[in-house]
C-alpha cells in the first residue's frame, strides 16, 4: 500500500497527535458547509525553526514553487486545485483536457526540463483523472535529473486522483528504480476533497510526507485505496507565506542586482504593511462613484459621471482588530512612523544628529514662459504645479538624543499633549516633526492600538475612449469591485464603442461587462501563480427594482448568475468572488458595512499581504505623500533628493533612491521612466495628472464652440483623431488650477512615451528620411471605419502583395488599447501610408510606408485589427518588375510587430520566466481576399506540415479546394521551408547577415548586446559556450556556481568572460559566427535580430 508507516501516529506543531476520527468529523462539517479553501496562517517561530533545520528542504528566494495542474475532463475539475495552491504562492501552469498518456507524460516533462525552475523550491505535479495506459513510472523519469536538471536536489511531488488501478500500480512500483527527492501519492476519486481540506487546515504545521499521511489513514479508515512511495531525503514543508526572502512580486520585473539590494535593506530592518486598493470599474452610469463614496459616508447627491479617472477619491484607514473603518480626508493623518520604531536594524550613520545639514538652497513656485514647441527635447521645464519652499532648519531642531531609533525614551503622556501647529513649518520640518512625535507616543500607545490597513479608492469612466489610460493603473496589487446597475438590460445597447474595423460603434451591456474583466485580465493577471486579482460583483439600484425585498433578491441573484455565465469555463469565472454585494441608493444600506467586510476577507487573502517593505522606505513615502497633499503634481530627482537628505532616516545612497523609485513605478504609485533621456530627471507623483490633462483634450467642445478660429480643428481631432499643436496650446492654457500649459512640453513627452499620442510624420522626397509634421495622432480616438480598397487590396494596382498573416490570441481577446499602443509604436518608426490627401490611417486599420533602407523598394505594411486578432499584409510596389515581395521586409516588419505584442503583454503579466508567446500565428488562405474569420484561418504548424502534399483548404465557406502551402510561407517564413522546396539560394537568416554592414560586423561586443543576447539563448546554451566560444568547463561551471539561481547571469557571465579573453578577436562578426553554427541550441533568432538591428541604429 505505501512505503509509510500509516499506522504510526502524525504531530501537530504544539505535540498533540492528529486524531482521523475527529478529522473526519471536522472535514464532514466542512463539506456541508460551503468548502471554503482557505490556507491556516503559519507561526513564524516554528516555521522558521524548521526552515533552518539542515533536515529540512530549503524555500527558495524567488518563486516559492511551481505547481502542475492536469486533467483529462475540463479546466473546472481544476479550479479548487488551482485555488489551494495559488494561496501557496505557487506559480501555476494548468492543462486541461488530455485524454492521451504520452501527452500527459510529455506536458509533465516539458515542465520539468525547463530552466525557469532554477528559481522554484519544489515542484508539483497535480494530476485528476487519468488517461487509459498512464504509467506513473513515465512519470518519475520525466522528472529524473538527466531530464530536469534544474530540479535537482528538490523535492518533487506527484499526486494523482484517479480509478483504483492507477492506486494498485503505484503500489506495485519499486522503490529502487525511483530517483531520491520524489513522492508518488495515488487516491480514488472519493479521496480528493479530503486531500484539500487537510492542505487547508495543516499545510502550515505538516511536512508534505504527513499531510499525505492523513490522507492514507483517511482512506484505510473509510476502506477505500490510496498508496504512497516516497524517496525524499528531508522533510519538506509548503509553509505558505512564512519566508522573508521572497520578494514582493514588483520586484520581480527587476535586474538581479536591485533584487539584492532589496533583501539587503529588508534586512537592516523591515515593516509589514497592509494596503488595500479598490479599483471601481464598469459601464457608464452603473453608479461607481456612488459606491465609493458610500463606502466612505459621504453624500452622494451631487455625484456625476466620472471623466477619465478619480485615481484619488480619497482614502480610509480600518483597524485589523476590530474591522473599523475610518474616512481619511488628508493623508496626514496616516502616521506610518510608528513603525519605524525598533525595525531599522543597525543603522550606519547617526539620523539624529542636532546639526542635520541642510540645503540653504530656496526653490520659489516657477511661473514659467512658454517656449516653441519642438517635439522632444532635452531642455524640458521641470517646474511643479505646487509649491517647492525649502527653509534651513533651526539648530535647535532635534530629536531627542543621538540614540538609535529603539532607545528613544518614552514619553509621560499623563498631561494633554499639545497638537504641533504645522501650517507654519516649513514643509520638510513638518514631516521631520511628525516623526518625533509620532516616535514619542510609540511605546505608550503599543498596547492601545492595533495595525491598521489602508485602503485607496480608485474610480473608472466608463465611456469607452477613456479605456486607453487604463493600463496606467490596472494591477495584481488591487481588489476590483465591478459595478453592474441592477435596473439596466444586459441586453441594451451601448453607444461610442468602437473596437475593430468591422465598423461597429456600439455593443450590448454584457459584451461590455466582458471587456472590462477581460481587460482585468489582460492588464492585471500575474503569472508567478496569483492568476487575476479578485474581482467582487457590486449590484446598485436595488431600490428601483420591481417587488418585495425577497423577489428584489431573487432579481438581483439572477442578474449576477447571467453575469457568471458569460464567463463560464474560462479562467475569469474562478476569480469573481462568491459574495455578491446589493447596494440601494441610500446613505445607510446596511449592505455598505457587508460590501466593507467582504472587501477585508479577500484583502487578507491577497498575496501582498502584510508585505515587507524597507523601514527607511516609510518616511520617504510620507514625505512624497505631504508633496501630493501640497498640490504637487511632480518634483525634479533634484528636489527628491533634497527630500531624502532632510529625512530622521534617509535613504544612504544614488543606488537606493533608484531602487526605491523603480519599485514605487512598478507599483503604479508613481511614474518614473529612467530610460528616457527627456523625463528621466521628473518623478510623476500624481499619474492621474496626465490623466486630466488628456481628458481636458478630449472633452473640449464647449471650448471649440466659444473659440470659433480652433472648432474646425477640434471637430478633426474629434473625428481623425488628428491632436494640432495649436488645439493643444489653446485648451491647455484656459486651464489655470493644473497648470497644464506651464508644462506643455512635460506633458506631451509623457503622453507620447506612454504611446497615448505619437507625433505625426511623413517621407521626405528621398523616399526614406521622414521629417515631423505640427500634429499629433491619438490613436484611441481613430473613429473613421477603413475604405474599402484597403481591405480588398486594390489601392496600388499591378503591385505584389503577401498573404494576410494573423497574430491569433491565446486568451481569444486583445484589448483594443494594446493595438492601439502597436499602432503608436508603428506610427513613430514608419509615416503613415497616403493617397492624395487621404491618410490611411483608421480605426483598426493602417498603412504605413516601411522603406528602411537605400537599396529597397519601396513597401506599405498593411496592419488589421478583427475580432481580437492583428493582421500583417506587407505590399511592393516598384518600376521594377517583380512577382513577390522583399522576405528581409517582412521578416523586419514581423518581428517589430511581434516585439511590440510581446513587450506589451509582459509589461502587464509580471512575469518572472516564461517563453511563451500569447499569440499564435496563422495563415488566411490566398484565395480569400477579405479579411477572414477564426473558422477559416490555417495555423502555421499545419501549413509547415502540408509542404509536399497534395494539400487542400477545407476551411472556408465556398468549399474545399487546393492551395500551396509554400505560397504562403515564402515571404514571412521561407526558413521554414525545406531547402529541396526554396526558390531562393540562400536561408532568410543567410540573407540577414549578408547585409548587416560591415561597420557594424567588425565592432567590438558590447555589454549591450552581450545583456540583450542572454534573452535569446535557451536550452543547452553551455554547447555554445563550450564548443563555438571555447571556454573550458571549468569556466563554465564556476558562473553556474557564482549565480546559482539565475540562468541570464549564467550565459552573461560566460559571455563576457569569452569577450575578455579575446581582445580584439570579439567582435559581432565572430559572436554571429558562433552563433550561427551552434547546434542543439535553443536560439531565438527574431530576438538576435531585433538586438543586432538595435545596434545597427545607433551606429
Amino acid at each position: 500500500m505505501s512505503n509509510i508507516d500509516v499506522q504510526s501516529s502524525v504531530y501537530r506543531a504544539d505535540g498533540t497527535v492528529v486524531d482521523i476520527k475527529q478529522i473526519d468529523q471536522a472535514y464532514t462539517s466542512w463539506v456541508h458547509t460551503g468548502r471554503h479553501i482557505v490556507i491556516s496562517p503559519c507561526d513564524n517561530i516554528y516555521a522558521q525553526s524548521k526552515i533552518n533545520d539542515k533536515n529540512v528542504y530549503p524555500i527558495s528566494k524567488h518563486i516559492r514553487g511551481k505547481a502542475i495542474l492536469i486533467s483529462n475532463t475540463g479546466y473546472q475539475a481544476l479550479r479548487l486545485l488551482k485555488n489551494l495552491f495559488t494561496q501557496m504562492g505557487y506559480k501555476i501552469v494548468v492543462h486541461a483536457e488530455i485524454t492521451d498518456s504520452m501527452n500527459m507524460v510529455s506536458a509533465i516533462q516539458k515542465e520539468a526540463e525547463r530552466e525557469e525552475n532554477e528559481l522554484v523550491d519544489s515542484f508539483a505535479v497535480i494530476i485528476y483523472g487519468t488517461p487509459e495506459r498512464l504509467q506513473l513510472s513515465h512519470i518519475a523519469e520525466a522528472l529524473h535529473s538527466s531530464r530536469a536538471p534544474y530540479l535537482r536536489n528538490k523535492p518533487k511531488l506527484v499526486y494523482v486522483i484517479g480509478e483504483e488501478s492507477i492506486v494498485q500500480q503505484l503500489s506495485e512500483i519499486d522503490k529502487t528504480t525511483i530517483e531520491p527527492d520524489i513522492l508518488l501519492a495515488a487516491t480514488g476519486f472519493y479521496g480528493m476533497m479530503f486531500f484539500i481540506y487537510v492542505f487547508c487546515f495543516f499545510v502550515h504545521e505538516l511536512s508534505a510526507k504527513d499531510i499525505w499521511k492523513l490522507v492514507l489513514q483517511y482512506s484505510d479508515y473509510h476502506k477505500f485505496n490510496s498508496s504512497t512511495l516516497t524517496t525524499l531525503s528531508r522533510e519538506f514543508f509548503f509553509f505558505p507565506g512564512v519566508s522573508k526572502a521572497v520578494l514582493p512580486l514588483a520586484l520581480e520585473n527587476l535586474e538581479v542586482e536591485d533584487r539584492r539590494l532589496y533583501s539587503t535593506l529588508l534586512e537592516n530592518g523591515s515593516v509589514r504593511t497592509y494596503n488595500v486598493r479598490l479599483m471601481f470599474v464598469g459601464l457608464f452610469g452603473a453608479g461607481k462613484t456612488s459606491t465609493a463614496r458610500r463606502i466612505m459616508g459621504k453624500e452622494i447627491d451631487d455625484v456625476t459621471s466620472t471623466d477619465g479617472i478619480d485615481v484619488y477619491i480619497g482614502k480610509c484607514k480600518v483597524e485589523l482588530t476590530t474591522g473599523e473603518w475610518e474616512t481619511l480626508d488628508d493623508s496626514k493623518k496616516v502616521k506610518p512612523y510608528k513603525q519605524l520604531s525598533g525595525a531599522i536594524r543597525n543603522p550606519s550613520r547617526s539620523h539624529h544628529n542636532e546639526d542635520m545639514e541642510m540645503s540653504d538652497e530656496s526653490f520659489p513656485r516657477h511661473t514659467p514662459k512658454r517656449r516653441k514647441h519642438a517635439g522632444r527635447s532635452e531642455s524640458m521645464s521641470t517646474t511643479t504645479s505646487g509649491e517647492m519652499s525649502w527653509e534651513k532648519v533651526p539648530s535647535d531642531f532635534s530629536i531627542e538624543e543621538s540614540h538609535p531609533m529603539e532607545t528613544v525614551d518614552p514619553v509621560d503622556n499623563a498631561s494633554v499633549k499639545e497638537e504641533p501647529n504645522w501650517v507654519n513649518m516649513p514643509e520638510t520640518w513638518r514631516t521631520a516633526q511628525r516623526v518625533i512625535e509620532d516616535l514619542k507616543t510609540t511605546r505608550s500607545e503599543k498596547d492601545k492600538s492595533s495595525e491598521c490597513a489602508q485602503v485607496s479608492l480608485w474610480d473608472f469612466a466608463g465611456q469607452y475612449v477613456y479605456y486607453a489610460t487604463h493600463q496606467l493603473f490596472f494591477s495584481p496589487r488591487c481588489i476590483y469591485l465591478l459595478v453592474l446597475n441592477l435596473e439596466k438590460d444586459l441586453n441594451e445597447i451601448v453607444k461610442d464603442w468602437y473596437m475593430d474595423l468591422t465598423g461597429i460603434d456600439s455593443i450590448e451591456a454584457q459584451g461590455g461587462v466582458h471587456f472590462w474583466l477581460s481587460s482585468i485580465y489582460t492588464y492585471a493577471k500575474c503569472n508567478r501563480g496569483f492568476g487575476v486579482p479578485p474581482i467582487i460583483l457590486v449590484g446598485t439600484h436595488k431600490d428601483k427594482i420591481s417587488g418585495d425585498e425577497t423577489e428584489k433578491n431573487r432579481k438581483a441573484r439572477k442578474y449576477f448568475n447571467n453575469i457568471r455565465d458569460i464567463f463560464y469555463d474560462t479562467p475569469i469565472a474562478n476569480h469573481i468572488t462568491e459574495d455578491d454585494i446589493i447596494l440601494d441608493n441610500s446613505l445607510e444600506d446596511p449592505s455598505i458595512d457587508a460590501l466593507k467586510e467582504t472587501i477585508m476577507d479577500v484583502a487578507k487573502k491577497s498575496f501582498y499581504w502584510g508585505e515587507e517593505v524597507p523601514a527607511r522606505w516609510i518616511e520617504l513615502q510620507q514625505a512624497l505623500d505631504d508633496r501630493r497633499n501640497d498640490g504637487s503634481n511632480f518634483i525634479t530627482l533634484k528636489d527628491l533628493k533634497k527630500i531624502n537628505q532632510m529625512l530622521a532616516y534617509p535613504l544612504e545612497s544614488e543606488d537606493h533612491l533608484k531602487l526605491f523609485l523603480r519599485v514605487q513605478h512598478e507599483m503604479g504609485l508613481l511614474i518614473h521612466f529612467e530610460d528616457s533621456d527627456l523625463l528621466r530627471n521628473t518623478i510623476i507623483l500624481e499619474p492621474q495628472w496626465i490623466i486630466h490633462a488628456f481628458r481636458h483634450l478630449i472633452r473640449a467642445k464647449d471650448f471649440s464652440e466659444k473659440y470659433g478660429q480652433l472648432k474646425k480643428q477640434w471637430e478633426d481631432f474629434n473625428d481623425s483623431g488628428r491632436l494640432s499643436i495649436e488645439l493643444a496650446e489653446s485648451i491647455w492654457k484656459q486651464d489655470h488650477k493644473n497648470h497644464f500649459y506651464e508644462n506643455f512640453d512635460l506633458l506631451l513627452g509623457y503622453l507620447e512615451k506612454l504611446d497615448i499620442i505619437v507625433r505625426a510624420t511623413e517621407l521626405k522626397e528621398d523616399g526614406r528620411t521622414k521629417s515631423s509634421l505640427n500634429y499629433y495622432y491619438v490613436p484611441c480616438l481613430l473613429k473613421e471605419v477603413p475604405i474599402t480598397q484597403l481591405l480588398k487590396h486594390t489601392e496600388i494596382p499591378n503591385s505584389s502583395t503577401t498573404p494576410i498573416l494573423w497574430f491569433s490570441f491565446t486568451e481569444k481577446f486583445l484589448p483594443p488599447a494594446i493595438f492601439n499602443r502597436v499602432i503608436a509604436l508603428c506610427l513613430a518608426k514608419w509615416p503613415v501610408a497616403r493617397q492624395g490627401k487621404t491618410r490611411f490611417l483608421f480605426c483598426g486599420c493602417a498603412v504605413f510606408e516601411v522603406k528602411e533602407r537605400p537599396n529597397e523598394d519601396r513597401h506599405r505594411l498593411h496592419i488589421y485589427f478583427k475580432k481580437s486578432k492583428v493582421g500583417l499584409r506587407v505590399t511592393r510596389y516598384s518600376s521594377k518588375e517583380v512577382n513577390y515581395v522583399d522576405i528581409q521586409v517582412c521578416d523586419r516588419v514581423r518581428r517589430f510587430v511581434a516585439s511590440a505584442i510581446r513587450n506589451e503583454f509582459s509589461r502587464f503579466e509580471n512575469n518572472v520566466v516564461d517563453d511563451k508567446d500569447p499569440f499564435s500565428y496563422k495563415f488566411q488562405c490566398e484565395r480569400e481576399l477579405c479579411l477572414a474569420d477564426d473558422e477559416s484561418l490555417m495555423d502555421l504548424k499545419d501549413v509547415v506540415d502540408a509542404i509536399g502534399t497534395d494539400a487542400s483548404c477545407t476551411l472556408q465557406a465556398t468549399g474545399p479546394h487546393k492551395y500551396e502551402p509554400i505560397n504562403l510561407l515564402r515571404e514571412w517564413f521561407s526558413d521554414r521551408i525545406p531547402e529541396q522546396y526554396r526558390i531562393e539560394k540562400s536561408s532568410m537568416l543567410d540573407q540577414w547577415i549578408m547585409q548587416l554592414p560591415e561597420s557594424l560586423k567588425s565592432q567590438s561586443v558590447s555589454n549591450m548586446l552581450l545583456s540583450s543576447l542572454t534573452a535569446a539563448i535557451g536550452k543547452n546554451w553551455q554547447f555554445l559556450m563550450r564548443d563555438q566560444l571555447g571556454l573550458s568547463q571549468t569556466d563554465i561551471e564556476r558562473h553556474q556556481e557564482e549565480n546559482p539561481r539565475d540562468v541570464k547571469l549564467q550565459i552573461m557571465g560566460s559571455f563576457q568572460t569569452w569577450r575578455d579573453g579575446n581582445q580584439e578577436n570579439a567582435t559581432n562578426q565572430a559572436l554571429i559566427s558562433a552563433l550561427r553554427k551552434s547546434t542543439g541550441v535553443n536560439i531565438n533568432w527574431d530576438t538576435v535580430k531585433n538586438a543586432f538591428e538595435k545596434m545597427l541604429i545607433r551606429v
